[in-house]
């Protein structure tokens, strides 16, 4: 589909008038978007990857595709951050790996939540 469009804007007709900047600008330029409403930007650190990483997503910020919890931030500094912080990334390090099989016979913990970092794009 996305190439389809871009073929059938290759046709379409061109102004070229130096002395109207705006008009050729107007006339001569085309965009995408969602055409859903707007879509939300993200970004977060993925420690297991040891990767900062960044996606865009037609969905609101509480319905991001993640297998785990997170919670939306307004703040990106605090997560590039904690990115820059780590000295070996995507290391483990052998002190902080955890038994398999919990001696004790209880549960796995819950994740954390982690921050991501969330911009409305599209609007």
């Amino acid at each position: 589909m996305l190439l389809t469009w871009i073929a059938e804007v290759a046709d379409e007709p061109l102004v070229f008038n130096p002395d109207h900047p705006l008009e050729e600008w107007g006339t001569n330029t085309w965009w995408l978007g969602p055409d859903d409403g707007p879509a939300t930007f993200y970004v977060w650190h993925d420690v297991q990857a040891g990767q900062l990483r960044c996606s865009t997503g037609s969905v609101g910020p509480t319905e991001l595709p993640f297998g785990g919890p997170y919670h939306p931030t307004e703040e990106l500094e605090p997560i590039v951050e904690e990115y820059l912080a780590v000295e070996e990334p995507g290391l483990v390090r052998w002190e902080e790996l955890q038994e398999a099989d919990d001696p004790d016979g209880g549960s796995e913990p819950e994740p954390r939540p982690f921050p991501v970092w969330v911009a409305e794009v599209g609007a």
